[in-house]
């Protein structure tokens, strides 16, 4: 067998030097959609942590209030605990939100403006027990009616969509 001239095996060199450079441009692209791909995951757990501890705040919010409602219609203690309890486990799931966001300066004024609607409720809260423990228990319960509890109860829904949309739209 003759040996091939060098100038016929410079194509297929040429032929094996692009096919491996196609093969490198194909693995930094792959490097970089899989780095893409772990940011994406990063976010999209973010975004569930948030509503998660948002969706977590809202139930024991609803739970308190219902512990605050059974205390005022029954006078049982064991209900004012409950609802003592319930609503600091509320504001602790609103402490983790608040770490979670605090890098978002939408997030940051929606929850300020959520415990702003929170402090007036408190106050409410604190004239309703002020309220039974004047055994004024239907004065109390007509609170649960009035507009301002009507008001308050709309102003924390909307407190409440306004960082979850905030947080979808991330």
């Amino acid at each position: 067998m003759k040996p091939e001239p060098a100038f016929q095996s410079a194509p297929r060199l040429s032929y094996l030097m692009v096919g491996c450079a196609l093969l490198l441009l194909c693995a930094i692209a792959i490097v970089g959609l899989l780095q893409q791909r772990a940011g994406s995951d990063a976010w999209v757990r973010h975004t569930i942590g948030v509503q998660d501890r948002l969706s977590q705040a809202r139930i024991q919010s609803l739970r308190a209030e219902m512990s605050l409602r059974n205390y005022v219609l029954t006078g049982d203690r064991s209900d004012l605990t409950r609802f003592q309890e319930t609503r600091a486990e509320a504001s602790a799931k609103l402490n983790e939100l608040a770490i979670l966001t605090a890098d978002n300066p939408h997030q940051v004024r929606n929850l300020a403006a959520l415990r702003r609607v929170q402090a007036e409720h408190t106050v409410e809260i604190a004239d309703i027990l002020t309220l039974v423990d004047r055994d004024d228990t239907a004065a109390a319960a007509r609170w649960f009616g009035s507009p301002a509890s009507r008001a308050l109860s709309v102003a924390l829904r909307s407190a409440i969509i306004r960082i979850n949309d905030e947080e979808a739209r991330l």
